[in-house]
């Protein structure tokens, strides 16, 4: 697939509106949309001066760690409702009663950029990194009240970076300095994450439980370190909740349906001591949303 920019102009999606007499309006492209929306989040975020940002590198051979001090939301919640400033109308809002389950995890969204998330299948004509953005973007503006220094973020393709303390503001930077190339090497960037749980808990044996929503189109480009990881790491937890991987299918690549239906059901042929895998296609994903995915994987 050829790479997308999130600054170009040439690979847009648009739809066309009726007005209610039945005449043609103005081309309303989503993806330009989605990036404005973005500079004007940005915008108010370096207004207020709050964003004190810094970057570490990890122990590994690939991929690195970014954190980010949050700065408060209050700009971005400013009616006297307090509802989030950005909701996507391809997602359902969480209630109050879901936010209050997630909060009790330690949550890492970890978003495929392989260069084939270019495609343009999703709702409303958007390219698959477009809707995990405009997602994202949901997301992070509904669960701030709970989560008050943000989530942690991971995109991978042929190598990783993993950004922690991600909030709405902070989701529009991340998107706005990558965009999709390489393959889909899933196993690096899960290694990573499960490494990094179990640092933790080592250290502080009240961590939280570890919810990761896995948000990929394709096959694996490394199916076997994929499928050892999550081994792995269901061998080291001491109960079946303490780990949750939840695989979103974004796009209907049948060779990616078919690893994650072996994911979610074939795991103890692989070693797994517990099933800690679940998946969602896309069928159901693109009505949903990403966050009610995510609530849904509490279950």
């Amino acid at each position: 697939a050829s790479s997308y920019s999130a600054g170009a102009n040439t690979q847009t999606s648009s739809s066309t509106s009726q007005s209610p007499s039945g005449g043609v309006l103005n081309k309303f492209d989503i993806g330009q949309a989605l990036r404005f929306g973005a500079q004007v989040v940005n915008a108010i975020n370096a207004g207020s001066g709050n964003r004190n940002n810094s970057s570490f590198s990890s122990n590994s051979s690939s991929g690195h760690y970014s954190s980010s001090a949050t700065a408060s939301s209050s700009a971005l919640f400013n009616n006297s409702l307090n509802k989030p400033a950005f909701v996507s109308k391809f997602a359902r809002p969480l209630t109050s009663s879901e936010l209050t389950v997630l909060s009790k995890y330690d949550v890492v969204i970890v978003l495929d950029k392989s260069g084939s998330m270019d495609e343009r299948d999703c709702p409303g004509g958007m390219s698959r990194w477009d809707w995990c953005r405009d997602q994202m973007m949901s997301l992070t503006a509904q669960i701030s009240s709970v989560f008050k220094t943000g989530i942690t973020v991971a995109l991978y393709s042929s190598d990783y970076d993993i950004f922690r303390n991600v909030d709405l503001s902070y989701v529009t930077r991340i998107f706005g300095e990558n965009s999709p190339s390489g393959g889909t090497y899933t196993g690096k960037v899960m290694a990573a994450v499960f490494d990094d749980y179990f640092a933790r808990r080592a250290s502080n044996p009240n961590t939280r439980k570890l919810l990761v929503q896995v948000v990929t189109d394709g096959d694996p480009s490394d199916k076997g370190a994929l499928i050892a990881a999550i081994s792995r790491a269901s061998q080291m937890i001491n109960s079946p909740g303490e780990i949750t991987v939840n695989f979103l299918q974004i796009g209907h690549e049948e060779a990616g349906a078919r690893t994650l239906a072996k994911l979610d059901s074939n795991m103890a042929s692989e070693g797994a001591k517990f099933d800690i895998v679940r998946v969602e296609p896309f069928a159901v994903v693109e009505h949903e949303g990403l966050p009610r995915a995510l609530a849904d994987a509490t279950n």
